[in-house]
């Protein structure tokens, strides 16, 4: 075989010489699966903490996930103390059954998740009006710009820019002078 696999890895079937690939979903799903058994602790909490986080993943119908990110961000904010209680802690799965029906924990956790999504709702709309602001700014900035040029080179200008196809071109003002 001339050809090498570096992506997949590949196995040789009972004698019949066949050649099957191992798919790298299944190589995820068997490293969970072994996670799970020997890390139950750690998967019990942080299940249990990151609930908020899924619901967002799976409300969040955007291509981007911002909320799930928002969310998912501070939720795991909430819950990384208590991991790192358990983790120092007795390790085990009485002290994660401990943190998980504790309600002052729980409130953290679900807490931080709320304000994410407290973020992630309300930051939009202030972002745009300071975007918008920012914008009129400029505007009035590029218009006083645009009479001072005016003034210097006169109205022959704007004449100049319409015959050339110009659609930028400020308004004409009439001609004062006569």
């Amino acid at each position: 075989m001339a050809k090498t696999e570096t992506k997949d890895k590949i196995s040789q079937e009972g004698g019949t010489g066949t050649v099957r690939k191992v798919s790298g979903g299944f190589l995820i799903m068997a490293a969970l699966v072994l996670v799970c058994v020997f890390f139950t602790h750690t998967v019990l909490l942080v299940g249990v903490g990151l609930i908020p986080t899924f619901v967002a993943f799976i409300i969040d119908r955007s291509p981007q996930k911002y909320a799930t990110l928002c969310v998912g961000g501070l939720n795991i904010s909430g819950v990384f103390p208590y991991l790192l209680d358990l983790w120092i802690g007795s390790n085990d799965m009485t002290m994660a059954r401990a943190i998980v029906t504790d309600p002052y924990s729980l409130m953290i956790m679900y807490a931080t998740a709320g304000f994410g999504w407290m973020l992630y709702l309300a930051l939009p709309p202030v972002l745009a009006s300071i975007l918008m602001i920012l914008a009129q700014k400029k505007v009035a900035q590029l218009r006083t710009q645009q009479r001072e040029i005016l003034e210097e080179w006169g109205d022959g200008i704007v004449t100049l820019a319409h015959q050339d196809g110009g659609h930028d071109a400020p308004p004409h003002e009439p001609d004062r002078h006569g």
